[in-house]
């Protein structure tokens, strides 16, 4: 049967189907929206092969119907290949991360919001708690130069020139002692050095105990004092190393040990040995000796003029914190502690945690940052390395290497390095001391001017000592939200428990 163009029946033969259109489109249709590729397409089927097909079935009117809904036939035009739409190569999670520097700045400004609100709150409930005799008084002092001198304070800071002098002539004598002999006496000069650093602390800690003197004056003596006591040890320690050193490079030049510091140290030493160089030392904003420190060309006077304006502006806001914001904190946490509230207690405790957080961030900035670079600037001391990002420490063995750049490299050079290379300690003991020798001078920074010794448990001390377990337990929170969230509780949360501890200890001390 046949199709004529007008769709009716004929008895001529033909390969055609009566549907033949009807297939055609749909045969179209499939092609083109299956996107087949060449290679799985089915054989093409030519129209002769159909006619054979046809001749040969024994149902000829149904088998082409049901070929041309699946065979695309040769007669039709060739459809063109179609082609899948690209598809982007997969990438990184994100080549440009969003930058969260908003979230950080609404942060800073929370916080200042809340100590601005609360020392609003203080003046309108209590008044105005900071009286300004106290700069008056502190300006008035500064000029009347005799009245200086003769106050006890000033006379503690001045006496460490006596230890000064009493370390360089140490060293001189063990010097003389060595080119006349040729022996070292390392025990001897060990044990004198370290009686000179230790009768500084103790001297300090006499004067203030049975001197008048103010707290405020105490705290700055007491952290200048340890520090220069750090300072005798370390003079003496490297001066003895180098002429140890000598002596090694006379009698074994082949010993590497001390080849490194006989070319790096020992040509200077022992030209190093004068008294200027000690003093500068002294002075100097660091706690490790060296024979020769590194030096700018020449100072920045107005560099000095301005660290030297916001030192004094910052001294006069940490005043102002401790008077209106904490002072009245730590009243109310008293009244919550006598009741056995402990309910109160611990919001009284959360509401000392913003003006301690605000003091301890003014302090760390004015001192590590507006102080020591004036310092170094006046001296021309140019390695001025004091701190490192602790604010991004996720553990905190990072924080205690990277907040207080002079301590910890002193731990290191004369605590850690040394018990390890001499034997006396491993790798895990050797932090563990250094520890216990930290929190020792935390607890003699605390209760020496407060006057606390022997009147008050050591919470500084114990508060030192838990930080190795929370090392261990931060050791795997590297770099992670969990750790800077561990890292920022134990200082925002554990610095008032101290300090609420210690003043509940001073109240009862000196109550009467």
């Amino acid at each position: 049967m046949t199709v004529s163009e007008s769709g009716a029946a004929s008895t001529t033969t033909a390969p055609a189907h009566p549907q033949r259109k009807v297939a055609d489109k749909g045969s179209h249709n499939k092609v083109s929206s299956g996107r087949t590729s060449p290679a799985n397409r089915s054989p093409r089927i030519s129209d002769s092969s159909l006619t054979i097909f046809h001749r040969h079935s024994p149902k000829a009117p149904l088998m082409p119907f049901l070929l041309e809904a699946w065979v695309k036939p040769s007669v039709r035009r060739p459809l063109p290949d179609v082609k899948p739409a690209p598809v982007a190569a997969p990438g990184p999670r994100s080549q440009h991360p969003p930058s969260y520097l908003g979230w950080i700045r609404l942060a800073i400004l929370g916080f200042a919001l809340l100590a601005l609100r609360d020392a609003l709150d203080s003046i309108v409930t209590h008044g105005w708690l900071t009286p300004m005799y106290l700069f008056t008084n502190f300006a008035r002092d500064l000029v009347n130069i005799p009245g200086l001198l003769a106050s006890p304070s000033v006379q503690i800071l001045f006496s460490f020139n006596l230890f000064v002098l009493a370390g360089w002539l140490i060293q001189r004598t063990a010097h003389s002692i060595y080119e006349k002999t040729g022996r070292l006496h390392t025990g001897l000069f060990f044990t004198l050095r370290a009686l000179l650093s230790c009768s500084c602390l103790a001297f300090t800690t006499w004067a203030m105990v049975n001197w008048d003197t103010n707290i405020c004056f105490n705290a700055v003596n007491i952290i200048i004092m340890a520090s220069h006591s750090a300072k005798l040890w370390s003079y003496g320690a490297v001066n003895d190393g180098l002429r140890l050193a000598a002596k090694m490079a006379e009698t074994d030049p082949t010993n590497t040990k001390y080849s490194q510091i006989v070319a790096d140290k020992l040509n200077n030493y022992p030209k190093n040995l004068t008294l200027g160089d000690a003093f500068y030392f002294s002075l100097a904003p660091t706690l490790c000796y060296q024979p020769i420190f590194p030096r700018t060309q020449s100072i920045n006077w107005s560099f000095v003029a301005l660290r030297f304006v916001e030192f004094l502006f910052f001294c006069a806001l940490e005043v102002f914190l401790a008077l209106q914001l904490m002072q009245p904190a730590l009243q109310g946490s008293i009244v919550a502690f006598e009741q056995g509230d402990y309910l109160a207690l611990a919001a009284r405790i959360l509401h000392i945690m913003v003006p301690n957080m605000l003091i301890w961030l003014v302090g760390f900035y004015a001192y590590f940052h507006v102080f020591l670079n004036m310092t170094s600037e006046l001296l021309r001391f140019s390695d001025r390395q004091f701190f490192s990002d602790w604010w991004n420490a996720t553990t905190v063995a990072y924080f205690w290497r990277s907040w207080n750049g002079p301590v910890h490299n002193f731990i290191v050079a004369h605590v850690y390095l040394p018990l390890q290379e001499s034997g006396a300690a491993s790798r895990v003991l050797a932090g563990l001391l250094s520890f216990i020798i930290s929190a020792l001078a935390h607890e003699a920074l605390a209760v020496v001017p407060l006057g606390l010794i022997g009147k008050a448990p050591p919470y500084a001390m114990l508060a030192m000592l838990a930080q190795p377990l929370a090392v261990v337990a931060t050791a795997r929170m590297k770099k992670t939200l969990l750790g800077s969230l561990f890292f920022w509780s134990t200082l925002i949360i554990g610095q008032p428990a101290v300090v609420f501890l210690y003043f509940i200890a001073h109240t009862k001390a000196y109550s009467a």
